[in-house]
């Protein structure tokens, strides 16, 4: 008898309750679910992610991605302005050094001129020594010349003498 009860009990189960809880979950069920899926969740859910989980997310992701990035931009521009400061005092270095290069080269132009005008001049009395020098050999050599006159006079007088002798 415990076995027909329980056969009929299953049997039940399989012709009545399963069908019906079937029809009652494609019916009611999913139906239901559905709409309330649609009617209260989608838009609650919508509302918790929007009041909710987005500014949370805000909060631990862009705030302190936006103090890193600050931060960053922060030490890049010091950087920056440190090598803009390096170049520029790197820059009046070597302006000072234009400058006291330029004045350098205009008293070496200036030095030039003089010396210049100091070598004309010397070429200048160099011609005038050589030809006092040509002058004074050809002085030398007249001097020299007579001497040899003179010699020869002397010589034409003695033989003109011996002649006269004999």
């Amino acid at each position: 008898m415990a076995d027909d009860l329980f056969e009929t009990l299953m049997r039940f189960h399989r012709e009545v309750t399963v069908p019906e809880m079937e029809r009652f979950h494609r019916e009611v069920a999913v139906p239901d679910m559905m709409r309330f899926h649609r009617e209260v969740v989608v838009p609650d859910m919508m509302r918790f992610h929007q009041e909710v989980a987005i500014p949370d997310m805000q909060h631990l992701v862009r705030e302190p991605l936006e103090a890193k990035i600050e931060a960053v931009r922060t030490e890049l521009r010091s950087e920056m302005l440190g090598g803009f400061d390096a170049i520029y005092k790197r820059l009046g270095v070597v302006e000072t050094e234009f400058v006291l290069l330029s004045g350098t080269v205009r008293d070496l132009q200036k030095n030039v001129a003089c010396l210049t005008d100091r070598m004309r001049a010397i070429e200048e009395r160099l011609t005038s020594v050589e030809e006092k020098l040509d002058r004074f050999a050809l002085r030398s050599e007249v001097a020299e010349l007579k001497e040899q006159v003179q010699t020869l006079q002397q010589r034409i007088a003695e033989i003109e003498t011996l002649l006269n002798e004999h």
